[in-house]
């Protein structure tokens, strides 16, 4: 199958054939698709141990984990949910709303947060330029079982924009337990 050319609102995309897992390839065209919020994008979607944003910019920590090792279960953790949307011009000073929802292993469904944004523009900003903004939400979240949780992004018309996986699993420290008592000296 042949690369293709895909013509939205004007500009062409390149989207390469990805030989992947399908679940890999459905998250690949779930980023860079237009979100049926008008045209904002989700460019990326991600999580992470830490995250900031100043200045329009997000300082990020530990991004991308793959899994998530917890002492034992059930077990709360503070993880950093990083969206970065791409608004077009038409779209500035235009609230979007969306939902982060947390799919835990056993099927549950838990609403992490409720986020409404809006994108102004600054008397510095350059015409044309790309307009990003940067969106995060630190969340404790409470690890209930082991295995795959996926951090779905929904719009308000209940579609879905963007997904992050993180597998959680259980280990001891490598060097064991110490345990410290008695009559030491």
């Amino acid at each position: 199958m042949p690369p293709t050319f895909t013509k939205y609102r004007g500009i062409f995309s390149y989207r390469p054939v990805v030989e992947a897992a399908p679940s890999l390839r459905d998250q690949w065209h779930l980023r860079t698709r237009p979100t049926k919020m008008m045209g904002m994008r989700v460019r990326d979607f991600f999580l992470a141990n830490y995250a900031e944003v100043k200045d329009s910019l997000a300082y990020v920590l530990g991004a991308f984990p793959e899994w998530w090792t917890v002492p034992s279960i059930p077990q709360v953790s503070l993880l950093f949910i990083v969206a970065l949307l791409e608004y077009e011009e038409s779209e500035l000073h235009t609230n979007f709303k969306f939902d982060i929802h947390l799919q835990r292993p056993d099927g549950e469904t838990v609403v992490l947060a409720s986020v409404q944004t809006h994108r102004g523009v600054a008397p510095n900003d350059v015409p044309g330029s790309p307009r990003y903004q940067p969106v995060l939400v630190g969340s404790n979240i409470e690890f209930r079982g082991l295995g795959l949780h996926q951090f779905v992004l929904l719009s308000e018309a209940n579609a879905e924009l963007a997904r992050a996986s993180i597998m959680v699993r259980t280990q001891p420290p490598a060097g064991g337990y110490v345990t410290f008592g008695g009559n030491a000296t």
